[in-house]
């Protein structure tokens, strides 16, 4: 299978996205379940019920072949089977489906006869918790087998129980060491601050892994009473051990620790301790820590950027001592090391110091522009603007970049237009250079740039001639239309669907009627689709009755991709006059064009009726639109229909119903919290992740408080671990409810993008208002190929974390008309994910 990658065109900007063949494979692989005809279903039913023991193992072998519905209907009842075999198949069903009631059902094979049962019982119990569990688990801690102990303790560790941690303190002198590997990572998932002590006490263990265990999971605890212990650790003999105890310093923020830290980063040999000791010198980000740090820029050995890293992450301490660096260096190249630090930690202060530096040509003036663009203040402009033109290839590359980084298309910054004129006209010859600084004029967002634009707008030269297009695309009204028109007259497709895509964007109406005329004309030599997605900035700008009339009678003789353009263009066109047309062809229309017309409705709040009648239609690709329509564009009768649509059989619509009737409350200010709280129990990956999103964009609260930290731990979809972190990191509420969420995820996720979601700090991201929303164009186009490809499934997931799932249309395009602004990124699509 081919890769896809997925263009977008969002507001002024242009990105790609792709999702892999590798990634389609795995999904294909481990989400899509093989057909079970009914009958066969009976007939495992009958076996599973059957008096021959080997009958009833071979049939619960295939437990997991069976859709989710019936397993959790069937397992219940299996787990009190007589014969070990058949229970351990029940207990690794259980877990595949995260069956709820498990784990109170195994707490009896705790004391089964045979060691693999207790293994299998604390296994699922460390998945599925169950209060009446963990006496249990407590008495499977004096297990004859070491096998059934350590899964007990992780058990332990899993169940929250203030209990735990007494029954495991008892046991970190077990004789076998994986139990004691076991205990210590138990009690530092618990978090009780009891075990510090105990733990202080295994950090002389013989074994060097569990000695470098015991000093991580002190850090984890968080409580300075096991600074002294790990200040002496850091003179293990093991490098493991050493580099374990001082990033649990730095987690402490043991002030105590600087002058020993520092101490040891001036003798480390090995890369990985030394990493170690400045990140936890960032982390106590004091004065002291700073100059401990840049004491080590004497010392050949540490990597520039770890020192630059460590010296970023103690923020805006560091500042004083970073000046004094910059303008008094303590080695060659520590200035530029430091003013990469202060581009790092950014804001006010840091940028003065950034630009005293290149004007006093402290340090490099690569390095300072470098981070002047990283600092991302506005503010920085007119000193980055002057390197321009300098003299110097390195100087005008990193001053085009931090431009670049500077500038934004929806601010208007004119100021920077002559400038980069300027040193456009110098860049004779250096085409690559030039590309990049017509790409600037497009992201100063100033009209004044289109003057400048035009010439390389029709240059010769193809690759010039499409920066400049998409440039003329970000700058806004500019009286464009004349360039445009004619470059969609080029021979060359790219030039011809970049003129097109910045008409979409900055079209006006003076466009419509030379479009129309083209694609009334037709001809060999027209692109009736290119024309059409052309067609739709103008037409949303302003036209004629007349010339709506035009479209619809166009509309109605094309078919496939350019009905599909020509539907999206019309919907751009505000009220009933583009929703009218739509929705009077909805019953000569078949399936695959009222998706399109479900799809575009969405722009159009008038014509919720016509919405509301789609999310009912038969074809489930048309109802998964009308329902996400539905949250830009429906009203409060719409939901008692998007609840109902939670129990579509069909994945897209449940899932796409339940992030509707989120940003239907949102923006209503409804309360949908009920429905939200009970789509977070449905088994399906993609309806638990709009949940967990549509909670958070709500700010609702729901009782049981622990759903979202059990699915962060616990589900499997990286999806719905990434919408649990977001809510329990962003709500204060969430938060309070499961405070060592978030640490276990960082420690211990799978995932380094789930890890990172968790790791974040900071209140709640604030959601873009109504204003900020912007319409998204996407096409579906396989690498290797010159075209779209129609009709292809997708899940693209939105800056608010909402998902929308459904199928390309006929062109391979989706068309978001009410976009917040944000990240987006393409996902597995949902008929993988489950």
């Amino acid at each position: 299978m081919a890769p896809i990658c997925h263009r977008l065109a969002i507001g002024s900007w242009l990105g790609a996205l792709c999702l892999t063949s590798a990634t389609v494979a795995a999904a294909l692989q481990s989400g899509a379940q093989e057909l079970v005809w009914p009958g066969t279903i009976s007939v495992l039913e009958r076996q599973l019920g059957a008096e021959d023991v080997e009958v009833r193992r071979r049939a619960a072998l295939q437990l997991n072949r069976l859709p989710v519905i019936v397993q959790r209907r069937l397992l219940p009842g299996l787990f009190s089977d007589p014969d070990p075999e058949v229970r351990l198949a029940v207990a690794d069903a259980a877990l595949a489906i995260r069956l709820p009631e498990a784990g109170g059902r195994v707490v009896k094979w705790l004391s089964d006869s045979d060691a693999r049962v207790r293994e299998a019982a604390a296994e699922v119990l460390a998945v599925l918790a169950s209060p009446a569990g963990v006496s249990g688990l407590g008495r499977a801690l004096e297990d004859p087998e070491a096998s059934v102990r350590a899964a007990a303790a992780l058990a332990l560790g899993s169940s929250r129980s203030p209990d735990a941690s007494l029954f495991l303190l008892g046991h970190l002198d077990d004789t076998d060491p994986e139990v004691r590997h076991a205990v210590i990572a138990a009690l530092e998932d618990l978090g009780d601050p009891r075990a510090v002590v105990p733990l202080i006490g295994r950090i002389q263990e013989q074994r060097a892994a569990l000695r470098r265990q015991a000093a991580a999971a002190l850090g984890t605890l968080g409580d300075l009473r096991a600074a002294s212990a790990l200040i002496v650790t850091l003179a293990d003999g093991d490098a493991g051990v050493r580099g374990a105890a001082a990033t649990s310093l730095g987690k402490l923020r043991a002030e105590d620790a600087v002058w020993s830290l520092g101490a040891l980063l001036q003798t480390e040999a090995d890369p990985e301790v030394q990493g170690a000791v400045l990140d936890s010198l960032g982390a106590v980000g004091t004065a002291a820590s700073v100059e401990a740090i840049l004491r080590a820029l004497g010392v050949a050995h540490p990597a520039g950027a770890r020192v630059e890293a460590a010296l970023a992450n103690a923020g805006e301490a560091a500042i004083p001592s970073l000046e004094r660096c910059v303008f008094q260096p303590s080695a060659p190249g520590a200035a530029d090391i430091c003013i990469g630090a202060l581009g790092a930690i950014g804001g006010e202060p840091a940028r003065a110091v950034i630009e005293r530096a290149l004007r006093q040509g402290a340090g490099s003036a690569t390095s300072a522009l470098t981070a002047l663009g990283r600092v991302g203040d506005p503010k920085a402009l007119p000193t980055v603007l002057e390197f321009l033109t300098s003299a110097a290839p390195a100087e005008r590359r990193a001053a085009i970049d931090a431009t670049g980084q500077l500038l934004a298309p929806d601010r208007d910054l004119g100021l920077a237009v002559e400038p980069i004129v300027l040193a456009l006209n110098r860049a004779h010859g250096a085409r690559l250079e030039q590309a990049a600084l017509i790409g600037l004029l497009g992201r100063t967002g100033s009209p004044r740039a289109a003057a400048s634009l035009f010439p390389a707008a029709s240059s010769n030269d193809a690759y010039l001639r499409a920066v400049a297009l998409e440039a003329i695309g970000e700058l806004g009204t500019s009286g464009a239309d004349a360039v445009l028109l004619a470059a969609l007259e080029s021979a060359h497709f790219p030039t011809r669907w970049t003129a097109a895509v910045a008409s979409r964007r900055v079209g006006s109406p003076a466009s419509v009627g030379p479009l129309l005329d083209r694609l009334e004309r037709g001809g060999p030599a027209a692109d009736p689709e290119t024309l059409a997605v052309a067609l739709s900035g103008p037409l949303g700008s302003g036209a004629t009755p007349e010339q709506l009339q035009r479209v619809v009678r166009l509309l109605e003789s094309s078919a496939g991709p350019v009905k599909d353009a020509l539907i999206e263009a019309l919907a751009r066109v505000s009220g009933p006059a583009g929703s009218r047309p739509l929705e009077e062809l909805l019953p000569v229309f078949g399936k695959a064009t009222r998706a399109k017309v479900a799809e575009a409705l969405g722009a159009h709040p008038e014509a919720r009726a016509s919405l509301a009648k789609l999310a009912r239609d038969p074809d489930a690709a048309v109802r998964a639109n009308a329902v996400w329509a539905l949250g830009s564009a429906g009203d409060a009768q719409d939901v008692a229909g998007l609840a109902s649509a939670l129990e579509d059989g069909d994945l897209a619509v449940a899932a796409n119903s339940v992030a509707a009737l989120a940003a239907l409350a949102s923006r209503l200010g409804l309360d949908a919290t009920e429905a939200l709280c009970r789509a977070l129990e449905d088994p399906r990956s993609y309806v638990q992740a709009n949940a967990l999103a549509g909670l958070s964009l709500v700010a609702a609260v729901c009782p049981k408080l622990e759903a979202p930290a059990w699915l962060l731990e616990h589900h499997p979809s990286d999806e719905v671990r990434l919408a649990a972190a977001r809510l329990i990191r962003e709500d204060p509420a969430w938060a309070e409810a499961n405070p060592a969420a978030l640490r276990r995820c960082v420690a211990k996720d799978v995932s380094g993008q789930v890890a990172a979601e968790c790791m974040s700090h900071g209140p709640r991201t604030p959601h873009p208002p109504e204003g900020s929303r912007s319409d998204v164009g996407v096409l579906v186009v396989p690498i290797g190929s010159s075209s779209p490809a129609s009709r292809v499934p997708f899940s693209l997931v939105r800056g608010d974390g909402l998902i929308r799932s459904g199928t390309s249309d006929r062109r391979g395009a989706i068309w978001e008309p009410s976009a917040p602004r944000g990240p987006l990124r393409l996902s597995v699509p949902a008929v993988f994910s489950d």
